[in-house]
């Protein structure tokens, strides 16, 4: 049996992380005796390997292991753009998360390595070194430092009762966030609608009843989780609570839009180049499809995501990419205001830092009176 290694080129540590079932190590600091990972290919070996439980890089090829890796990197990816929605520390996508299965070289220099590809007429095969050069090189541009703290989210992921439906709901939605050109992107808007209708479907709602049940799920959790904080506690009732109906509305009018989208492309072939970015799906879906499990469990973390995610969701979302520019500094946009205080207010609030807290509230709380 050949040795194998799965790595991952476009995702930089800072250092090795273990989140128990699954392991990144520093590509560059492990011991390469038998070339798994060419340097002729990658040029610098900057990326970083996966294993789970049961391998090390190194070992065998096994298809139970095989599924495991891909299956883990499918609840990595979610829980990194749950807590990551946003491109303003790095340009990621889907691809960024490319795993490469790299198999030891035949002993037989006759023997050359292979990769299958099909266009739906037929099957393909480009040599190994060709296909790795080219995705090494396209992929370059889009990579990832990725931290533990990046990753806050897979405990929790990996608790819930995840059947193979939800898998396929997970993977889905990690689709939607593929890499295209200008002018190529179709597929985004049947990703992101799939995944809706198919979390609907898991939960037995009717399409039409999707935010209100959202909404009934999301203040059940807040209730429940957002603490004792008075700032907090403030800015939820005046900016969240009391605005309960826009709030309703704004995501209606959006999930609406994007039905028609995908119906006007699926049925009269149709392209709504409004969503060729997908920006409120992408931060609205993964919160959803968490509180569809989680709304009884107790997960302030979570809680003070939802606070803000429909804080911000009582502006205008067309705008939430807008970025006001001055003479000394450009502002954060309302997408990065979100992601912002969703990663620092539960250390603020661990801290009772409350000087802080009402800063970073009511600078939010502005940004979002002005749009």
């Amino acid at each position: 049996m050949r040795k194998i290694a799965y790595y991952l080129p476009n995702l930089h540590l800072k250092d090795d992380i273990d989140l128990g079932q699954v392991r990144f190590l520093k590509a560059s600091e492990w011991d390469n005796p038998d070339l798994l990972i060419d340097p002729e290919v990658f040029g610098d070996i900057d990326g970083s390997l996966i294993e789970v439980d049961g391998f090390s890089t190194g070992g065998t090829v096994s298809q139970a292991i095989n599924e495991s890796i891909y299956r883990e990197i499918e609840f990595i990816k979610f829980a990194y753009f749950l807590s990551s929605v946003s491109n303003h520390l790095d340009f990621v996508s889907n691809d960024t998360f490319e795993v490469f299965r790299i198999v030891e070289k035949n002993k037989d220099p006759s023997f050359e390595h292979k990769v299958r590809f099909s266009n739906g007429v037929d099957s393909f095969l480009m040599p190994l070194k060709k296909y790795f050069g080219s995705k090494a090189l396209s992929g370059s541009f889009g990579h990832v430092s990725l931290t533990k703290e990046n990753l806050k989210y897979y405990y929790l992921i990996k608790s819930l009762p995840l059947s193979d439906d939800d898998l396929m709901i997970i993977s889905i939605f990690n689709k939607s966030r593929n890499l295209y050109t200008d002018n190529d992107f179709i597929d985004r808007v049947l990703f992101a609608r799939m995944a809706v209708e198919k979390l609907a479907k898991k939960l037995e709602w009717k399409l039409p009843q999707i935010t209100e049940r959202f909404l009934d799920a999301a203040f059940e959790f807040i209730e429940l989780n957002k603490g004792e904080n008075k700032n907090v506690n403030s800015f939820y009732i005046k900016n969240v609570s009391r605005k309960k109906e826009l709030i309703k509305a704004n995501i209606e009018s959006y999930l609406n839009d994007l039905k028609y989208a995908r119906h006007a492309l699926a049925h009269a072939g149709e392209q709504d180049n409004k969503f060729q970015n997908i920006c409120y799906f992408m931060a609205w879906f993964p919160v959803a499809f968490l509180l569809s499990f989680e709304h009884k469990k107790i997960n302030q973390n979570l809680a003070f995501q939802t606070i803000f995610l429909l804080a911000a969701s009582s502006t205008d979302i067309e705008k939430w990419q807008e970025r006001e520019l001055t003479l000394t500094s450009c502002k954060r946009t309302i997408l990065e205001l979100y992601e912002h205080l969703s990663f620092v207010m539960p250390k603020l609030v661990s801290k009772d830092e409350n000087e802080h807290i009402e800063a970073y509230l009511t600078g939010f709380k502005n940004a979002l009176i002005q749009e």
